[in-house]
């Protein structure tokens, strides 16, 4: 699996994610987050 470094602001970011809407781990927001970029960008290019 590939690994992502991110910045410690950007990691309490994702941890206020994680918990305000229940995700069981940080790698739960980011592929919630990457899923909702990628059906951002192909909606908007339809």
């Amino acid at each position: 699996m590939p690994m992502i470094r991110v910045q410690d602001w950007t990691k309490e970011q994702l941890e206020e994610i994680k918990d305000e809407e229940d995700h069981t781990s940080l790698d739960s927001v980011i592929k919630t987050l990457l899923k909702e970029r990628t059906n951002e960008t192909t909606s908007t290019n339809e």
